[in-house]
């Protein structure tokens, strides 16, 4: 392998040195055959078999070494390369012959993918139509670990597939980071408190500003005793801007499927969610996070008594609860939305109930589809004159009370 990275390095002469190639059209110069060869890198270039037997991660090694010096991008042909341990990702686009036809084949038992950057030295690339599978992995195995990766789309048309402790890792700074067409599947169900996706609540996770995820899909991850087995994302730094624009998340396992914290400005556009663990207490929980929810489908499939849709907690060290809803159904919940401590501004949620008891300390939001916004303090029971502000388009009932344009009048 050190020979071939060698003569890669110093591209050695060859037989193709010996014939020219002139591509069609105006201005094409000649070239030779080996200079025009070099152009396209293949794993297989560097010895890769990708036949499910042979252990290719010295191989694949090699080649991402070599590509990180020359610039060019690694195609990896469609086969299943086996992999007995991990890969130190560099600034190298891969690309494979499509998320279901080139798959790596995880042996281990720590990171498959080791893709962490540090602030002189960000890792910038994309990986691109292949599978990462850990299904012959150990109990402990991340499929990618991602941290400063700013300014790229580190995964598009990628595959995750039964990783037993985390699909996705994130343990560092992230700034204006892209996802497309990600499938997390069955990750994290090996291990105490896994997750599909995870973040970690201490500083060394860093920051994260303008992360978006398109056509997310996590499904089947986390296990009983996940706090969040699709995703959890939780920091001690404030964040701002994390975006879902029509993300699939169901049937993952734990007491929530998605848990998200000190977050300004998170927003789920079209989120299609389906909660089928009988451990969940609530689809959602945002403690200290502004955002909203603008269209989509949410359902608990009435499967555990006093399930909650979305759960907004009271705390939150960097950025004030206030949620909008925006023509969101959260329906065969208990309750729709509990809020202890927010602003809620909602048009139309369409769900199991608008208000509950206002002797209670929590406000539940849904059926009846207001139109309204309102600001309750913490811990404080709904009475006449505790909401900061209340507008109605109608009047509003529940079994308690009415609502008007300025106040709540008992029944």
């Amino acid at each position: 392998i050190a020979s071939a990275v060698a003569a890669a390095y110093a591209g050695a002469a060859g037989p193709l040195d010996a014939l020219s190639f002139i591509q069609a059209g105006t201005g094409a110069v000649s070239r030779t055959a080996q200079a025009k060869a070099r152009d396209f890198v293949s794993v297989k270039d560097f010895g890769a078999v990708g036949d499910d037997a042979t252990d290719d991660t010295a191989f694949i090694q090699a080649a991402e070494d070599a590509c990180a010096l020359s610039g060019n991008a690694l195609y990896f042909p469609a086969g299943t390369y086996r992999c007995n341990s991990g890969i130190t990702k560099k600034s190298v686009n891969w690309i494979g012959a499509g998320k279901y036809k080139t798959k790596l084949a995880y042996r281990g038992n720590s990171t498959f993918i080791n893709a962490t950057g540090t602030s002189p030295s960000r890792k910038l690339f994309t990986i691109s139509d292949m599978e990462l599978n850990g299904t012959n992995a150990g109990a402990a195995a991340v499929g990618i670990t991602l941290g400063w990766n700013q300014r790229s789309t580190p995964l598009s048309r990628v595959h995750i597939y039964n990783f037993g402790h985390y699909g996705i890792h994130f343990n560092d700074e992230n700034w204006i980071v892209d996802f497309y067409d990600v499938e997390v599947d069955t990750c994290g169900g090996q291990t105490t408190n896994s997750s599909g996706i995870f973040k970690p609540g201490t500083i060394d996770a860093g920051t994260w500003n303008a992360i978006s995820f398109y056509n997310l899909t996590v499904e089947g991850c986390g296990s009983a005793s996940s706090a969040a087995g699709g995703i959890r994302l939780v920091t001690d730094n404030a964040n701002r801007g994390l975006y879902f624009y029509s993300p699939c998340i169901e049937g993952n396992f734990g007491t929530t499927e998605i848990y998200i914290s000190n977050m300004a400005d998170c927003q789920f556009n079209n989120l299609y969610m389906e909660v089928v663990s009988a451990q969940a207490t609530n689809a959602v929980e945002l403690y200290g996070v502004t955002g909203g929810f603008t269209g989509g489908y949410i359902t608990g499939d009435n499967i555990v008594t006093n399930l909650i849709g979305v759960k907004i907690g009271a705390g939150g060290a960097y950025v004030p609860n206030e949620i909008e809803f925006d023509k969101i159904t959260i329906a065969n919940f208990a309750n729709s939305v509990s809020s202890e401590s927010a602003k809620i501004w909602t048009n139309q949620i369409h769900g199991n109930r608008t208000f509950a008891d206002p002797s209670t300390s929590t406000q539940y939001f849904g059926d009846y589809s207001p139109r309204f916004s309102a600001v309750k303090s913490a811990n404080q029971t709904i009475t006449s004159g505790s909401f900061q502000k209340v507008t109605f388009e109608t009047d509003v009932y529940d079994l308690c009370g009415k609502f008007t344009s300025s106040s709540w009048t008992p029944q």
